[in-house]
C-alpha cells in the first residue's frame, strides 16, 4: 500500500490514518516460514512540527515450531512501528534511521517487511526456559528427564569403590 505524505506535511491531514492487510507467507527466516496467515498494519503518519512522524503496529500469529524442541509454537506477535519521514534524499543518505518518501509516496508494504525481520526473534522457542531434546536419548527434556547413563571420568574411577 503506497500513500502520499504530501498532504501531511501541508497539514491539509494531520493525522493520516492507515490500515491494511499484510501477507508475508511468502516470506522465509532461515528456510522456514513463520507467519504463513495474514495479519494488519495499523498507524497513522502525522506532522509535528514540520517533522513526519509514522507510527503504528503490525499484529500477526506466528505459527511456527520450536528450534529447540520441535513442539508448535503458535502466538499472537505484536511488533511497534516509529519512523521519521523526510522528502529530502540526502538527509535519509546520512541517518539510516529516516526513510526516505520519494516522491513524497511512501511503500508501507516495504516499511512493514522491513520492520518484520529486523525484530522477529532469530530462534523461535515454545517457552523461554525450553530444555530443549537430548541428542544422545531423544528424551523431550521439558517432559522427562534425560535416560543416557553418566559417564565417568576414568580419571575418577578409583572412586567408585567408596560408595
Amino acid at each position: 500500500m503506497v500513500i502520499s505524505v504530501k498532504e501531511v506535511l501541508a497539514e491539509i491531514v494531520n493525522p493520516l490514518p492507515f490500515s491494511f492487510t499484510v501477507d508475508f507467507s511468502d516470506l522465509e527466516f532461515f528456510g522456514r516460514v513463520l507467519f504463513p496467515h495474514p495479519g494488519t498494519f495499523t498507524g497513522k503518519v502525522e506532522n509535528r512540527a514540520g517533522v513526519l512522524r509514522l507510527l503504528g503496529e503490525i499484529s500477526l500469529t506466528m505459527d511456527t515450531t520450536c528450534d529447540s524442541c520441535g513442539e508448535k509454537v503458535k502466538r499472537a506477535v505484536t511488533l511497534p512501528v516509529t519512523h521519521v519521514l523526510t522528502l529530502e534524499e540526502s538527509a535519509a543518505e546520512k541517518d539510516d534511521e529516516l526513510i526516505f518518501c520519494e516522491d513524497g509516496k511512501l511503500d508501507l508494504a516495504d516499511v512493514a517487511a522491513d520492520t518484520l525481520v529486523l525484530q522477529t526473534e532469530m530462534r523461535i522457542l515454545c517457552k523461554p526456559d525450553c530444555k530443549g531434546v537430548c541428542f544422545g536419548c531423544g528424551a523431550k527434556l521439558n517432559e522427562e528427564p534425560c535416560r543416557c547413563e553418566k559417564e565417568i571420568d576414568p580419571r575418577f574411577e578409583a572412586l567408585r569403590s567408596l560408595l
